[in-house]
């Protein structure tokens, strides 16, 4: 089935947006540990199950799907919407099938969901240990306020999911300036101590010089004695020789 990814992410879906059906699958063998028709009919109708295995196909065949990024796109054999999300976490894929009206940042928020919603109920090892549709009821019941809401106010939904976005936009650069802050006040203190640590190495600096210089006076004073002493010494033994102290 050919299939491309559309849909604005700015445009609105009115009223409301119907989700016909929602399935978490096991990466690693391909079991749906929980594959929930929101509305029997129209999941029949569009063939849900199987688009489901082909989101599965599609991500082992490794064309479009990427771990950790939500992706969406058209089922061009009955113009239903799809979005899939790979979650790193359980290796786990969860897939949203929806009418034509929804958008592509309505599916990838829906999905991103669904999985925030599952996890909190089920454990990645139940995830990994579950039977086909083990988890079925669990799901449903974890993610029955998200799908209700998605499906009554798709743009109110997506207006919070935008207020959210620029709320942790806002603490991210909050948190920022305030490393940059803290960083900058580091390199204060760094400067501050290395400035004390200059003076004190300047203070003992000049301690030592002074008494270096004194000590170097002393010895020249004892030196220019003991010069002195030498030379009457030598003196009074030659005056002696050529008795002078004899007449």
């Amino acid at each position: 089935v050919s299939t491309q990814s559309t849909g604005s992410d700015t445009e609105t879906m009115g009223k409301r947006v119907q989700i016909y059906h929602i399935a978490v699958t096991r990466h690693s063998d391909g079991v749906s540990v929980a594959s929930l028709p929101v509305d029997k009919g129209l999941s029949s109708k569009n063939s849900c199950d199987r688009i489901v295995n082909d989101s599965i196909k599609d991500i082992r065949d490794k064309t479009r799907v990427r771990q950790g990024v939500p992706f969406a796109y058209d089922y061009h054999e009955n113009g239903a919407r799809v979005g899939v999300f790979w979650d790193a976490e359980t290796n786990a894929v969860f897939t949203a099938i929806a009418a034509p009206a929804a958008t592509s940042q309505w599916l990838k928020t829906l999905v991103q969901r669904l999985r925030d919603d599952f996890v909190e109920a089920a454990s990645v090892d139940r995830i990994d240990s579950s039977s086909e549709n083990g988890l079925k009821k669990d799901f449903e019941q974890s993610t029955k306020k998200t799908v209700t809401s998605f499906q009554e106010d798709p743009d109110h939904v997506l207006q919070v999911q935008k207020v959210k976005a620029s709320l942790n936009e806002v603490r991210e650069i909050t948190l920022e300036n305030i490393s940059q802050q803290l960083e900058r006040s580091q390199n204060i203190d760094d400067v501050n101590a290395k400035s004390d640590d200059l003076l004190n190495f300047s203070t003992q600096f000049k301690k030592d010089s002074k008494e270096a210089r004194c000590k170097a006076l002393r010895n020249c004073i004892l030196m220019y004695v003991l010069g002195f002493v030498i030379v009457a010494i030598v003196l009074v033994v030659i005056l002696a020789a050529l008795g002078v102290f004899n007449k």
